[in-house]
């Protein structure tokens, strides 16, 4: 679990909000000999919490409400479903497998757990560091590769990012860069030279306008 961990900080900039299961990674390492039905316990939790975390991001399919009433084996198959579309290593195969670890942490969880199942006391089954050092390297196995495949999707572009790419650069915009190349360069006649550059190198133009910008900003905060 501790790549998961990792992985998780390494993408905090872009996706602040999922340090909120590194606390559950812990407590479900600290447990794994002390208390291993409750590590399994949190194995669980993990692979739903991660599934409800892609379906919201990646699908307007279901609702939080209709997340919440899920099992944990749909919640991943459909989780790793919605993953097939942004992962080119995708393979069928996967989403059963997962499918199938998933609703066996699912069972393993409703006969053993501590918490969310209290359970009468002597305990009919106790499980053993053995058993949660599995659950817990096959659910970081999955949510490692679930988290990664929806960190590594592009981000939407915003209304107003492509507003910003759809922005066009007009001459009569600029016109104290324009004064500044004409000053620079005279030429005899009609043509400015500010204008020439525009319209028949246009590319040029709008680099010098940068570089004019940033002289001018760094001028002003002198």
């Amino acid at each position: 679990m501790k790549n998961v961990i990792e992985l998780i900080k390494h993408n905090n900039k872009s996706h602040p909000e999922f340090q909120y299961y590194i606390p559950l990674i812990e407590k479900a390492l600290s447990n794994l000999s002390k208390h291993p039905d409750i590590t399994i316990e949190i194995c669980k939790s993990l692979l739903e919490g991660v599934s409800k975390s892609i379906l919201e991001r990646t699908t307007d399919q279901f609702s939080r409400a209709d997340l919440d009433k899920m099992d944990v084996a749909p919640l991943v198959k459909q989780a790793t479903f919605q993953l097939r579309y942004h992962d080119n290593v995708y393979e069928d195969e996967f989403t059963r497998i997962c499918f199938t670890l998933a609703q066996a942490m699912g069972t393993l969880r409703n006969a053993r757990a501590d918490i969310s199942h209290g359970k009468a006391v002597p305990k009919l089954k106790q499980s053993n560091e053995k058993l949660s050092t599995f659950s817990m390297q096959m659910t970081a196995c999955i949510i490692h590769y679930m988290l990664d495949a929806l960190f590594s999707i592009p981000p939407a572009i915003s209304d107003s990012d492509e507003e910003e790419e759809e922005k066009v650069v007009k001459y009569e915009d600029n016109p104290e860069f324009n004064l500044y190349l004409d000053e620079e360069r005279p030429i005899e006649g009609r043509v400015l030279y500010s204008r020439a550059l525009f319209e028949q190198y246009n590319e040029d133009y709008l680099i010098q306008l940068s570089d004019f910008e940033y002289i001018q900003e760094n001028e002003g905060d002198n």
